[in-house]
C-alpha cells in the first residue's frame, strides 16, 4: 500500500499475543510502498532501472566499434580478411551466450568472494559484476551487427561513387571514413 504506516509481514505482539502488521521503519514514507520483506519498492525499481541502463548502454559501447570496424573491413576488403572476420563472428554467434554469462558469473563469483575477505564493500563488488558482465556482454554480443555491416558494405562498395574514388587513386582508408561508414550508420542506429 503507497505511503502506509505498516508491512505486509505478520508478527506476533508479545504482549497481547495477537497476530498483527508490524510497523514501517518510516511510516508514510514509501512512495509505492513495501515488499514482504520491507524493502521500498520504488528504491527497488530505480536500482533495477539503474542496472538495465548501465547494462544496455556500456554493452552498446562496447559492441557498435568492433562490429563497424570488423563488419566494414570485412565488407570492403574482402578475400582472406573477409574469410577471417566471418569465421570469428560466426564461431562468437555459435556459443550460447546464457551459458557464457554463466560460466563468467561462477568464475567472477569465486574471484569477489575471496577479495571480500578484504574489506571491499558489497555495492562496490555488485558495480563490479555488473561491468565484467557488461564486458562479457559487448565482446559476444557485435556478431549480429557486424553480419548486417559487412553485408551493407559489400553493396555501397560496389557502387559507382566508390568505384569512382577508387579509380582516381584515393586511399582506401579515406574511402572507408567519407563514403562507406556515412551510408552505413542508419544500419548501426537501428
Amino acid at each position: 500500500a503507497p505511503l502506509s504506516e505498516r508491512s505486509y509481514e505478520k508478527l506476533s505482539d508479545p504482549a497481547t499475543g495477537k497476530w498483527q502488521y508490524k510497523k514501517l521503519k518510516a511510516p508514510h514514507a514509501h512512495f509505492l510502498g513495501t515488499d514482504k520483506g520491507g524493502t521500498d519498492v520504488f528504491y527497488r525499481l530505480i536500482k533495477g532501472i539503474r542496472t538495465a541502463l548501465i547494462v544496455g548502454l556500456i554493452t552498446t559501447m562496447l559492441a557498435v566499434p568492433f562490429s563497424i570496424i570488423f563488419g566494414v573491413t570485412a565488407g570492403y576488403f574482402g578475400g582472406k580478411i573477409d574469410d577471417i572476420i566471418q569465421f570469428i563472428y560466426i564461431t562468437l554467434g555459435s556459443i550460447p551466450s546464457i551459458l557464457l554469462i554463466s560460466a563468467m558469473m561462477i568464475i567472477v563469483r569465486n574471484k569477489f568472494q575471496v577479495s571480500a575477505a578484504s574489506g571491499i564493500s558489497t555495492y562496490f563488488q555488485d558495480d563490479k559484476i555488473v561491468l565484467f558482465l557488461c564486458g562479457c556482454l559487448g565482446i559476444i554480443s557485435w556478431s549480429s551487427l557486424c553480419r548486417l555491416l559487412r553485408g551493407e558494405t559489400l553493396k555501397i562498395r560496389e557502387l559507382d561513387y566508390v568505384k569512382a574514388a577508387k579509380a582516381i587513386g584515393v586511399n582506401d582508408i579515406i574511402i572507408i571514413a567519407k563514403h562507406i561508414v556515412p551510408n552505413v550508420i542508419h544500419v548501426v542506429i537501428i
